[in-house]
């Protein structure tokens, strides 16, 4: 599997709106709303990641960077029949080998309820801490990847 920051094309369009209306349970128009500010013309405050095999699209990862020293992890999806494959994994060092260099932290908020995203998540190097949530999404686990720019300020210090 090989990752590429994610063209301006139709196909991957359809590819990453599709998994993360059957895989995520989300909205296209949230999904979209998401991909559109990935466009030249936009905000560009977001950027994704598509992971690819010899059948296309198999997962991807919406990120934003804007401008802060930390990346957010939006949404990250991977078809069921590409799942435990290296899909995920190759998403996220993906995003790590980009920024790690120049960003202080990488995080992600994920469900206590998803136990699969908490591995992964786990497995690449993230960290977690409980978040209580009192609205009705209840809790989350915030998942933080420290760089090597955040480590070197730390030890400055």
């Amino acid at each position: 599997m090989k990752a590429r920051w994610m063209e301006i094309r139709p196909q991957d369009f359809e590819a990453v709106v599709g998994m993360g209306v059957t895989v995520l349970k989300k909205n296209p128009t949230k999904v979209l709303g998401l991909l559109k500010r990935c466009l030249p013309g936009g905000p560009r405050d977001h950027a994704a990641v598509v992971v690819e095999n010899e059948d296309g699209i198999v997962g991807y990862a919406i990120y934003r960077h804007s401008g802060e020293a930390e990346i957010k992890i939006k949404q990250l999806a991977v078809t069921p029949h590409c799942r435990r494959e290296g899909a995920g994994r190759t998403a996220l060092n993906w995003i790590i080998d980009c920024y790690a260099a120049s960003k202080r932290s990488i995080v992600a908020d994920v469900s206590e309820n998803n136990f699969a995203a908490q591995k992964l998540f786990s497995s690449v190097g993230f960290k977690a801490q409980l978040v209580r949530n009192s609205r009705d999404d209840g809790d989350k686990y915030r998942f933080s990847y420290k760089t090597a720019e955040d480590k070197a300020q730390k030890e400055k210090v």
